[in-house]
């Protein structure tokens, strides 16, 4: 084969080749074959001369090009036929340690020395020591897509109960140790304004047609030398809550929460007196044991709405903050009883009491600092702390009462408030 043909053949090929390259960048061919992004750059080559393409630059860049394309074609139609795995539901089940305090605490008893009218020594929630009660929180959760998603969770089942006392040095009548009101910050028993005519249930006239008229609860409660108060308190909470993606990152995620919430938290308050009396010249006589029992309930029910960010700090590891708030309608009951007991048998002698309910207004803010770990695709642990914060609401020892602030025995006082605070651990599975 001489030169002359080997030359030949050579240009042939290149020609072959460069024919195949324009048929590629032909506009109309790519209309019909590529996708409309890959268009604009094939039509952006097309008015190259054959010296150009002869020096094989363009059709290299031409085949390479279009080998990109169809590498692109072939990914987005295998993610097409087999996208990544979208998982709706989610739970998590949590362990929540919270405890209790009563902001400002509540006085219910106080020493006082009736011969210089000096106070000392008190009695109050102050003196409670609320542990860390082990309760649950449980969410479910359904995501329509990654913007949108319900969750429904509830929290509670502690139980916190906290007792204290205040023992005066001697016995003595009246007693040192007077019952105070905190509706007013004054006490309920003057020690010189009891006796005679003033002498009676709690410095005030029982409701009508109560009391038996033998001074029993007021001697059990001038004439007792120790006061004791024992209090216990339950949370229960159920929330239902939409919430919407406020436009995420690959590593940042607010979004907005809206959601409906009822709150319930029983209580119950005892302020018992014990011990006995002296009478001098009789001596030391036993008096009727006193018990000022408290029951209220709070029901609340409302909307509340907050935000939630999330912030992913490495592949598998992300921290939370959450946030809510809400003015809810609180249902609120309290039942008071005062009681008093003898003290050799334990039999009751006398008994008044009384109830109201009415409805008010109390808000409640909330917020969660979190840690999560990603263990697997499916299971991530977490652990946060949790605040909360209620008012508005009728605590039992608030209702105490000195029966002339508010001229009848057994109203609702709702000036009350409680935070409640503590860690949480716990585990959470998509599905």
């Amino acid at each position: 084969m001489s030169a002359l043909t080997v030359k030949l053949s050579l240009l042939g090929l290149q020609t072959v080749i460069a024919g195949v390259a324009l048929l590629n960048i032909n506009p109309v061919l790519a209309n019909a074959n590529q996708p409309q992004s890959k268009v604009e750059f094939l039509e952006s080559q097309n008015s190259h001369n054959a010296n150009d393409l002869l020096s094989g630059g363009i059709i290299d860049r031409a085949i390479d090009r279009n080998y990109i394309i169809k590498v692109e074609d072939i990914a987005q139609n295998q993610s097409r036929s087999n996208p990544t795995r979208f998982n709706p539901w989610s739970i998590s089940a949590e362990a929540l340690f919270l405890t209790r305090n009563i902001p400002g605490g509540i006085t219910t008893s106080e020493f006082y020395d009736v011969n210089t009218a000096e106070t000392g020594e008190t009695l109050g929630t102050n003196n409670l020591d609320f542990n860390y009660e082990l309760g649950t929180r449980v969410t479910l959760g359904y995501s329509f897509n990654p913007k949108n998603s319900l969750n429904f969770s509830f929290f509670g089942l502690q139980n916190f109960e906290a007792d204290a006392r205040l023992t005066a040095p001697a016995p003595g009548f009246p007693n040192p140790i007077i019952v105070q009101a905190d509706l007013d910050d004054t006490p309920i028993f003057e020690p010189f304004e009891s006796f005679g005519e003033r002498i009676n249930v709690l410095d005030q006239p029982p409701p009508e047609g109560q009391g038996n008229g033998n001074f029993d609860i007021t001697r059990s409660f001038i004439s007792g030398y120790e006061h004791r108060i024992n209090y216990e308190s339950k949370l229960y909470n159920f929330e239902f809550n939409y919430q919407r993606d406020l436009g995420s990152t690959r590593t940042f995620r607010p979004s907005l929460i809206l959601g409906l919430r009822y709150m319930g938290a029983p209580e119950e308050f005892s302020l018992t007196t014990g011990g006995a009396a002296a009478f001098p010249p009789q001596g030391l006589l036993s008096v009727p044991r006193g018990e000022y029992k408290v029951e209220t309930k709070n029901n609340l029910f409302g909307i509340q709405i907050g935000a939630n960010v999330d912030v992913d700090l490495s592949r598998n590891f992300s921290i939370g903050l959450r946030g809510k708030a809400g003015v809810f309608g609180n249902h609120g009951e309290q039942n008071s009883t005062i009681s008093a007991f003898d003290f050799d048998t334990g039999n009751l002698v006398d008994r008044i009491e009384d109830a109201e309910s009415r409805w008010t207004v109390a808000p409640i803010l909330e917020g969660t600092i979190s840690a999560e770990w990603r263990v697997s695709r499916n299971v991530s642990l977490n652990a946060g702390f949790n605040v909360m914060y209620v008012s508005g609401v009728a605590l039992a020892p608030r209702q105490l009462d000195d029966f002339a602030s508010t001229g009848k025995f057994g109203s609702i006082d709702f000036d009350g408030s409680s935070l409640y605070y503590g860690p949480s651990v716990g585990i959470k599975v998509v599905f």
